[in-house]
């Protein structure tokens, strides 16, 4: 590289907000396996909302039922902001609020998942996100 250059960052970071720690430490090793994407584990919204600009996500897995708001209340709260309002998002739950997901097209993945299903959706999305 010559010098002035900036190398251009090709790594892809997922934020995921999970709070139960085994679906968390289950969703992290298996994109960390299967993918070449960087992953950062946040275990309540509150995290989430303080920490977003940290990490600067390119996509972002969120359980439904978190500890004091909803998904899509966190969903709500993070795309108002001007940096993540095109960054796509995969809910995960047993039980997704269907409607509003589309209303606000997230891809919902119900629990338990299919880790293949799951994995080809991040591709898509961070594919086409490119």
């Amino acid at each position: 590289m010559l010098e002035g250059q900036v190398q251009q960052q090709t790594e892809k970071t997922i934020l995921v907000v999970e709070d139960d720690p085994a679906i968390g430490d289950v969703l992290t090793q298996m994109i960390v396996q299967e993918t070449p994407y960087q992953i950062v584990l946040m275990n309540t919204p509150t995290e989430a909302l303080r920490r977003f600009r940290e990490v600067q996500p390119d996509l972002v897995i969120l359980n439904y039922h978190l500890p004091g708001m909803t998904g899509i209340d966190l969903y709500d709260r993070l795309h108002a902001f001007q940096e993540l309002e095109v960054v796509p998002t995969i809910m995960v739950s047993a039980t997704l609020p269907t409607y509003e997901l589309i209303k606000r097209g997230i891809i919902g993945i119900g629990k338990p998942f299919d880790v293949s299903h799951l994995l080809q959706t991040i591709e898509r999305l961070l594919a086409s996100a490119s």
